[in-house]
């Protein structure tokens, strides 16, 4: 029997807002978290990092950089993005596996992109202490402000889905959902082969079922349907096909 621990996942979220921290060539602006639960001694498990630029007003966005500091290491964010210029930092999320090049994009950049250096250069020291973001202009003549930002952190743990079905595609293919990430609908798309009993569910990071979308006999071709997230909270979601001989899984971001 074959098992798939993807779905075990405990997220924690610690956001620091309406700071008005102001900061310019001279002086540059600096926050401060501390991570810490008091009923999680260590992560037994690797866990991922994720970090989002909430709110930081500034008139040119390629004159700033940004780096988290926690214990022993220290790693450039963002260092003066060259994408146009552009006014502001709305929403970013840092993310390495999810996010895409800044190279392409505008300001405010909402949405998630790749850091300057990965955070999964954190990923070898325990997680709890101080966390500093610091935001450094490279340039006279603007000023600005850090008003807010957040650090997610997930803990690994072994949570699992019995997988009867093996993993041979037979002609079945689940895509990736667009738009992703979403708020609050997203259409999660699939083609058969051949006519097929599918089942499509929903689950959170904690490995819970939140939502079963689909329990019945398709034809073969391709077919889609959309995901309603109104009432659920931003986070990392995923999606799980089953058919009779084929079964896979998916992540999906509502990103509020």
């Amino acid at each position: 029997m074959d098992y798939r621990g993807i779905l075990g996942t405990e997220l924690f979220v610690y956001q620091r807002s309406n700071l008005a921290i102001s900061f310019d060539d001279t002086q540059p602006a600096s926050d401060t978290l501390y991570f810490g639960n008091p009923g999680l001694l260590e992560f037994q498990q690797p866990f991922d990092v994720s970090i989002r630029i909430d709110r930081v007003i500034h008139d040119n966005v390629s004159d700033l950089e940004f780096t988290l500091t926690h214990l022993i290491l220290s790693d450039t964010l963002i260092y003066r993005i060259q994408a146009g210029g552009g006014t502001n930092f709305i929403n970013t999320v840092l993310n390495d596996e999810l996010g895409f090049p800044f190279l392409n994009a505008t300001a405010p950049f909402t949405g998630i992109f790749q850091p300057h250096n990965p955070l999964n250069n954190f990923l070898s020291v325990h997680v709890d202490g101080q966390w500093i973001l610091t935001v450094t202009d490279h340039k006279q003549g603007d000023d600005g402000i850090l008003d807010g930002w957040s650090l997610f952190i997930s803990q690994s743990t072994i949570v699992t889905i019995d997988e009867h079905k093996n993993q041979i595609s037979h002609g079945i293919t689940l895509y990736q959902n667009y738009p992703n990430p979403f708020n609050p609908r997203t259409v999660i798309s699939w083609q058969l082969a051949d006519a097929s009993h599918v089942k499509l569910d929903v689950y959170n990071v904690r490995g819970q079922k939140i939502s079963s979308l689909i329990n019945q006999l398709f034809a073969a071709g391709p077919h889609s349907i959309c995901f309603d997230g109104t009432g659920l909270p931003s986070g990392v979601y995923f999606y799980y096909l089953q058919t009779d001989h084929f079964s896979d899984l998916k992540k999906m971001i509502l990103l509020r």
